[in-house]
């Protein structure tokens, strides 16, 4: 288990390291809540013995951060910059053998 925690720890910080990346090279309007979720899906995948997300990302930016369990749809999907908070389901939402 310690080691399944330790490959998403990994995918996570690894994420975060490229999201903040680009926000602070001005390219914040190119993430949403849905391309964060579904761009952490991309990095977790990445790492040995994945199985993929073991349930749905939870990524919400500003008040959409404040809804329990909250998934971005096409109608509430914000944008994610440095002047809202980002909540999400990270570490422990990947699933590996």
């Amino acid at each position: 288990m310690s080691a399944a925690h330790l490959r998403d720890a990994v995918a996570c910080c690894t994420f975060f390291a490229e999201l903040e990346r680009s926000i602070v090279q001005g390219e914040a309007n190119d993430w949403t809540e849905m391309s964060v979720a579904e761009r952490l899906s991309q990095v977790r995948l990445q790492q040995e013995k994945s199985r993929g997300d073991s349930f749905t990302t939870i990524a919400g930016s500003g008040s959409n951060g404040a809804i329990i369990h909250y998934s971005p749809t096409e109608e509430t999907n914000a944008l994610v910059n440095d002047s809202a908070v980002l909540l999400g389901t990270c570490p422990f939402a990947s699933s590996f053998s």
